[in-house]
Order: C-alpha cells, then structure tokens, then sequence
C-alpha cells in the first residue's frame, strides 16, 4: 500500500535560490534550484529522516515523469519531539529544455518515527515555471571547436605527397644563402670572433 503521512509532522518549502517569489516559482533549465525544506515535529517521538526525492511531472499527467533528480539521503537526521529541522535539496532542471514551459515540481520526504514505521510527505507539489537555458559559456563547445581548429591547423601544416617536394626545393633555398664568402668584417673586434693578426 502507499505510505502515508504522519500526524505530528508539518512540512514548509522557501526557495533559497532562483526566482524564488514568482508565481508560479521560476527555475532555469541547466541551472541549479534549491529548496529549504522546514520539518517541525509537533509530536512526543523523534522524526528520522530517511530520504529527499525530486522530480518533474507533466501538469496534464501526474503519471508522466519528465525528469527525475538525484535523491538526498541525509545520515543520521532526526527530528526530536517539539522541535524543528531543515534539510537543503538541490536540483537541477535538464538543460535540454529549449523553451520555457510549466511543470509540475514535486518533492517528497521518506521519514521514520521510533518504531521504525515509515511515513511519506509531499511537501511541495505545485507548478512551476522552468525557463529556457540561456547562452552562457558552454566549455565542452568551446573544447569540441578548438579540437577541431587544431586537427585542421594540423592536417593543413602537414606535408602532402604532392607538395612534400617544393618544401624540400624550398628549404635547400633557404640554407643556400650561407657560404664561406659572406663578408663577416663586421665581426671583427667583438667577442664572436677573435682579431685576426696582420701580417707585416
């Protein structure tokens, strides 16, 4: 059967980070949302707290999974009778949304009293509005271009079958400009060469 809610456990979502006072929330695809969620324990027995989930749901079909975020499980995480605790659940919208568009954003907390008896709330389950990934600099882009500049900087340096004899016809050019009949006079009288005696 589904698990149910525990009386003496109230539940409030702040959202720390985005857009955070828009209505409907407003989160950005690719870009990380935050909630804080506020468990107050009303009741004589301590709250384990057991796990976070995330997720995406088309409004239309709650059945419909859009996408699924990463579960927090915090170790160790009570909530002692009469008090309160917070826990902070990142996610992440894909930044595979081209457009804006509004989606149904719910999360759960999985929870455990002293008996071990587990217990399930939904502490948010309303639309929001995911906004489309903006232009920001995208280093695996930016990577793949600068790969594929090198590869062809380095096919068009590269020495083909056809030309690899002009660049040897080329270099022997170069090289023949250096010969014992270069006057090196200037030379003379600095540390490069020594002086050369005269003959009387």
């Amino acid at each position: 059967g589904e698990v149910a809610e525990h009386q003496d456990a109230e539940f409030a979502v702040v959202w720390p980070a985005g857009n955070p006072n828009a209505e409907p929330p407003k989160f950005q695809a690719g870009k990380e949302g935050q909630a804080l969620i506020g468990f107050s324990n009303i009741g004589d027995t301590p709250f384990v707290v057991t796990s976070v989930t995330g997720s995406l749901r088309y409004p239309a079909d709650y059945n419909q999974v859009v996408q699924n975020f990463t579960t927090l499980s915090p170790a160790g995480a009570v909530v002692e009778a009469n008090q309160h605790g917070s826990f902070l659940y990142s996610f992440t919208p894909s930044s595979k949304f081209d457009q804006s568009r509004e989606l149904t954003l719910s999360i759960t907390v999985t929870y455990q009293d002293g008996s071990d008896e587990t217990f399930s709330s939904s502490v948010f389950n309303s639309t929001v509005s995911v906004e489309e990934a903006t232009n920001d600099i995208d280093f695996v882009t930016i990577g793949l271009y600068a790969a594929v500049l090198l590869g062809a900087a380095y096919w068009a340096m590269t020495p083909k079958p056809a030309s690899a004899a002009k660049a040897k016809t080329a270099a022997k050019k170069v090289e023949t400009g250096t010969k014992a009949s270069v006057d090196n006079e200037w030379l003379v009288g600095t540390h490069v060469t020594p002086k050369k005696k005269k003959n009387n």
